[in-house]
This record gives structure tokens, sequence and C-alpha cells, in this order.
């Protein structure tokens, strides 16, 4: 969640809490029956069954394909297709552990698609939780000029009620 420090014309400022705001569903699905269809995640494997612990536990390609086509050692028929919820996205290395600390490198490329360079990918402090309000100009601009114009490293949505909008008065 960020934060926005603005000012109007007159002058009155505040600092704005930004919330993520879910899409509004524009179009809604119908099966067969009349009910609403919905996507849903469901387990297809789980890591002690994927092909590299699988090889680690039958040594190599021959031994694995013969323990594939007599026992099934890849499907564990208790959680396979079980549905998912509340799941979030985990990076794990090739020890098969959760990494806690991600370094995110940027790949600068060559205009024929070679790697030019790779760097660790920096991220801009954000500039509209500042000291000093933001003021709007009075002008407005197309989306399409706006594109051709700047760059923008991120942006936020402010939601249209207020009621979902935290405001603090600045003294």
């Amino acid at each position: 969640m960020g934060t926005i420090n603005i000012s109007n014309s007159r002058g009155r400022d505040a600092v704005v809490s930004t919330e993520s705001v879910s899409p509004v569903l524009k179009m809604r699905w119908i099966d067969m029956h009349g009910s609403q269809a919905e996507t849903k995640k469901i387990l297809r494997g789980t890591m002690d069954r994927d092909l590299d612990a699988l090889l680690e536990k039958y040594g190599d390609l021959e031994n694995l394909t013969q323990a594939l086509i007599n026992e099934d050692p890849e499907i564990d028929l208790e959680t396979y297709g079980s549905f998912l919820k509340n799941t979030a996205r985990v990076y794990i290395d090739k020890k098969r552990e959760v990494v806690h600390r991600i370094v995110q490198n940027e790949i600068i490329k060559n205009p024929d698609g070679s790697e030019r360079e790779k760097r660790p990918r920096h991220m801009p402090e954000p500039n509209t939780a500042t000291e000093i309000p933001l003021k709007w100009t009075g002008k407005k601009l197309k989306k399409s000029q706006v594109c051709n114009k700047f760059v923008f490293s991120g942006n936020f949505k402010l939601p249209i009620s207020t009621d979902s909008l935290m405001i603090f008065c600045m003294p």
C-alpha cells in the first residue's frame, strides 16, 4: 500500500493512502445448467513426484521408465486433482527449498536480441509521498501524448468512492 501527498488549487493538502483494486467482472460465463462458471486451481502434482525427484529416487532413466510402467510413482491418488484455495507464488531453488531473498536482474538486449548487459534491478524510490505535496498543474493530456512524453515505472489508481480511501490531513 502506497501513499500520495497531494494538494488542490486552494492550497489544502492531504496524504492519501492507495490500495489495490480488483477488476470488476465484465462478463459472466454460464454453464449448461445455468450456473456461473468459475476458474479453479487444481493440483496436478507435487515436488516429490516431479522428474528430478523421481530420477534421484530411481537413479537413471532406465530404472525410472521401468518404475513408471510397473507402479506409477508419479501419481499420488490422495492429492492429485484436489482444488487449491488461498495460494501464493513462491520461488524455489535447485534443492527444492523456498527462496526468501530474491535478487531480480535486468537484462539489457541488443537490437538483434543478444544479451548486452545483466545487472541487478534498480527499484526507484516513489515520488508520490514527498514532504512537499504534489500540485495539479491544471493540464489534461491524452494518454497517447503522455505515453510519448514520459516514462512510468508504476502507477496508482485511486478508487472513486471516498469510503474506501484513508485520508490524513496535513498540518
